[in-house]
């Protein structure tokens, strides 16, 4: 199967969220990838 590749928005609401690190994975197909976010308000 083949993709083509294009640009993906998604909107991330973290007003019920605390200060301090998180991990998100992001996945598709067989991609995945698990990045570290920090979240200062």
């Amino acid at each position: 199967m083949k993709f083509d590749p294009s640009i993906h928005t998604a909107v991330f609401d973290a007003s019920a969220m605390s200060n301090g690190i998180y991990f998100y994975r992001i996945a598709a197909g067989e991609f995945t990838a698990i990045r570290k976010m920090t979240l200062v308000k």
